[in-house]
């Protein structure tokens, strides 16, 4: 059996004595940059509809949060994968360029992070 949450997945295993054995893996940047990618793309696809439909609502106010934090995770999505394309919120297509370093390792688990929480 294998749960697989935002950065880390299980895999559950029975032995021959009928014990559960557990183990927890990290899944790499390289993925979690891509997840992260595209959950927050969905997302702000959904709150710019939102917001359309209620332009002085919660979900216009989020937006300025979510297109900073789109910025940083595409930052990070082409560190990983330079020379790539990717889509952006709008559905067009964009290509990543290798530019600068990345974060320190808890910024870019925070900005992972940011993904599933936003």
């Amino acid at each position: 059996m294998i749960f697989i949450f935002a950065h880390v997945y299980m895999v559950i295993t029975r032995s021959a004595d009928g014990r559960s054995n557990a183990k927890t893996y990290y899944l790499p940047p390289t993925i979690r940059s891509e997840i992260a990618l595209k959950t927050m793309r969905q997302t702000l696809q959904d709150v710019q509809s939102l917001a359309d439909r209620e332009p002085n609502g919660i979900f216009a106010g989020m937006l300025p949060d979510g297109r900073d934090l789109w910025a940083k995770l595409v930052a990070a999505f082409c560190y990983y994968h330079p020379d790539e394309q990717y889509a952006d919120p709008s559905g067009s297509q964009a290509k990543c360029h290798r530019e600068g370093s990345l974060p320190d390792d808890k910024t870019l688990e925070s900005e992972f992070d940011g993904a599933m929480v936003y």
